[in-house]
């Protein structure tokens, strides 16, 4: 499950980099000035003005409400314009009312009017997209890292398949010697006393409800473990050799299941346990066997 979430991860990541791939360029306008022959009267109120970009792409003020085209006022400051200049006030946009000297076009007074001897054009140009570079950068770093992890998952995959496949030629070896030798004629002695346990807790009647699921699902893992020695048992008649299976060939396999990269503590401290079945040989498979359930679950 881990891996399938790492596959998950990693194809979500590459197909989020694809995605920032193509878009690592903005197209963005701008505004630049345009020289005319005449001036013309533009308001600097507020209301009457818009900031954008240059292609400097510095922000810039631009006077987009003229108030008079080809003003024929002469004498007055363009470069730079300058508002509040009294002459506007014959401007014939604000001339033709009352002594308020407010623009007809705007309303606003011609204190706040200048003459510009230039227009604005919009243009584009493409920049690079830093945000989306940077976040690139990001989730291939991501992508990577879920690569060597999946690697090296991969590998550890690869290698406990391979030990799980020697645990269970070494149990089909070792529930071959047991049956050729008599040393364990396998008996349902366990399964039945779950069935007195779980009688015991159906007789309480109102009794432990998760005692009661525990020795189910306890009598549920002895008979999947319980058929699969069975299996062994079966298997072993193909796969070992008689002639060569002896105690020292068992003791030898043993040592040989200590040795696992993976298992081999694990095998090794179940060996070692202070309440070992009574026999040597028995002792090996009960506890190899835990191992291998435990290698399956992975």
């Amino acid at each position: 499950k881990r891996l399938d979430g790492l596959r998950k991860e990693a194809d979500d990541l590459d197909l989020k980099t694809k995605e920032l791939s193509s878009d690592l360029y903005l197209t963005v306008l701008f505004v630049k000035r345009k020289k005319i022959e005449r001036p013309k009267t533009v308001c600097t109120h507020k209301e009457c003005v818009t900031k954008k970009n240059n292609e400097r792409d510095e922000t810039e003020i631009c006077y987009e409400k003229v108030c008079c085209d080809s003003c024929k006022l002469g004498g007055i400051g363009v470069s730079p314009g300058t508002p509040n200049d009294w002459r506007l006030r014959f401007c014939w946009s604000m001339y033709s009312l009352k002594k308020e000297g407010n623009c007809s076009r705007c309303q606003h007074s011609y204190k706040h009017h200048m003459h510009i001897t230039y227009d604005y054009e919009t243009s584009e140009k493409t920049i690079s997209n830093e945000k989306n570079r940077d976040l690139l950068q990001q989730k291939k770093s991501l992508l990577q890292k879920n690569k060597d992890i999946l690697d090296k998952q991969g590998v550890l995959l690869d290698e406990l398949k391979k030990e799980r496949y020697y645990i269970i030629k070494a149990i089909s070896t070792f529930a071959y010697f047991l049956r050729k030798n008599s040393i364990l004629p396998y008996n349902d002695s366990f399964r039945e006393y779950i069935k007195l346990l779980i009688r015991n807790e159906e007789f309480k009647g109102e009794g432990n409800h998760g005692e009661m699921e525990r020795l189910q699902q306890l009598q549920q893992e002895y008979e999947q473990k319980r058929r699969k020695i069975e299996e062994a048992l079966t298997n072993a008649e193909r796969s070992a050799n008689s002639d060569n299976v002896t105690a020292e060939k068992i003791f030898e396999i043993e040592a040989e299941l200590h040795k696992l990269k993976h298992n081999g503590e694990s095998i090794k401290s179940f060996m070692e346990d202070k309440k070992p079945p009574q026999s040597v040989i028995k002792r090996i498979i009960c506890k190899v066997w835990g191992v291998l359930s435990n290698t399956t679950s992975k």
